[in-house]
Order: C-alpha cells, then sequence, then structure tokens
C-alpha cells in the first residue's frame, strides 16, 4: 500500500501527469505532491545526474522542465502554503519559480547541502549532518 511519505496518509486523489509521463500523488492530509519511491533514482545516480548539467535559473531548457512539472501543480497551491523542494541539486531554482507566482518554497538536498537539517520550515546547522533524512518526519516522532 502507498502512504504519504511526509504524513503516512493513505487516501489520495487521482494521479497527476508530470513531465515524461511519470505519474504523481497529491495527499489530500498534507497537500505533498510525491511520486512512488521505486521511480526514485538512489541517491548516488542522482547526485551524478545532477552533475552532469548546469541547471540554473538561467537555463532557459531547465525552466521549462521544472515548469511542466509547477504548471500541473498551481492549481492545488495557495499562496499561504509554504513549500519544501527536497532534492533541489547542487543549484535551488524551482523555490526562485515559484516565488516569482508568489508562492514560498524552501530548498533541501542530501546530496549537496549535508550541513543543513530541516524540521517542519525551520532550519537547523549540524556539524554532521550527512544522511539524516531517510523519511522526514519519521526521523523525529519517535
Amino acid at each position: 500500500m502507498i502512504s504519504c511519505p511526509l504524513c503516512f496518509n493513505v487516501v489520495f486523489t487521482s494521479e497527476i501527469k508530470g513531465p515524461s509521463g511519470q505519474w504523481f500523488h497529491y495527499c489530500e492530509n498534507c497537500r505533498l505532491v510525491f511520486s512512488e519511491k521505486q521511480d526514485l533514482p538512489n541517491r548516488q545516480n542522482e547526485k551524478e545526474r545532477y552533475l552532469e548539467h548546469e541547471n540554473s535559473i538561467h537555463d532557459k531548457g531547465y525552466v521549462r522542465h521544472l515548469n511542466q512539472a509547477i504548471n500541473p501543480a498551481l492549481p492545488y497551491l495557495r499562496e499561504n502554503m509554504r513549500g519544501l523542494d527536497y532534492g533541489c541539486g547542487p543549484a535551488p531554482t524551482l523555490n526562485r519559480l515559484l516565488a516569482i507566482k508568489g508562492l514560498n518554497c524552501e530548498f533541501y538536498d542530501p546530496s549537496f547541502f549535508l550541513n543543513i537539517l530541516w524540521v517542519g520550515m525551520i532550519l537547523f546547522l549540524q556539524p554532521n549532518a550527512s544522511n539524516i533524512f531517510s523519511g522526514p518526519m519519521r526521523s523525529f516522532t519517535n
């Protein structure tokens, strides 16, 4: 059974079609849009893939790619919401694109920001924080 990786809810609305035919789930409880774990790359493959590119807010192709994910999600987003781009890569861009649309989005990537720990939307610096997130909320509820 699929559960939300943030709040562990098991009730979802219809799936959202994203870029390259990938499907995402929308959690009705916490409003997280997420893909299934088997559709995600492992951390090393993800980091290697990010390092092959020079993605930034100035790369029109990358911005176009991110907008393919942003635009289908916009009907579910409100100005008073706060997002987290978990897995933003070395040059956070999604948060900047959402800011242009009046939306708040923080960023974190365990492959590139090893000394930062996000708890909710509060930032804590950790001296040896590598691999803290295997499940963002589960780590703090036990």
